[in-house]
């Protein structure tokens, strides 16, 4: 298949994933170990590409479009694998995902949040006692960002 180690896991909701301890940013997605077996070498050849065109092709802008379509739909399929285990319809789930919100596979990997923006904090009676930085798109905290991809 690949002179690349792989390692090919069963996610808790059904999706499985394959990463490389030799390869740092690979991750297939498939609904069977076969599929992500499948889909191994095209993202091997995808990561030999970027890598071949050199520093430039590093710099480019990822397409967050194509990141966020298929992150929202592994996620979908973990929504409707949660609900068919409970026996309820998907659409009776509820989270507070947004599908909008920013790409970001921290540590490593892309990342789509802009932490240009500031949101004041008030206690009860409206006074300001405090502030954060916070991603200019989707208005995650910095902070909680840091604390979500740390050590």
């Amino acid at each position: 298949m690949t002179d690349i180690p792989v390692n090919i896991e069963l996610g808790e909701h059904g999706l499985y994933y394959g990463t490389s301890p030799a390869l740092r940013g690979l991750l297939v997605i498939g609904d069977s170990v076969e599929q992500v077996r499948e889909r191994i070498p095209a993202a091997l050849e995808e990561l030999r590409s970027v890598a071949a065109e050199g520093p430039a092709a590093m710099t480019d802008k990822p397409d967050f479009e194509k990141l966020r379509a298929l992150r929202n739909e592994a996620l979908g399929k973990m929504i409707e694998a949660f609900a068919a285990e409970r026996g309820i319809a998907p659409s009776q789930v509820r989270t507070s995902f947004n599908p909008n919100a920013c790409y970001c596979a921290c540590p490593g990997g892309p990342c789509e949040h802009d932490f240009q923006g500031w949101r004041e904090i008030t206690d009860d009676e409206g006074r300001v006692c405090g502030g954060e930085t916070v991603c200019a798109r989707c208005g995650m905290g910095a902070l909680s960002h840091s604390m979500r991809v740390g050590p």
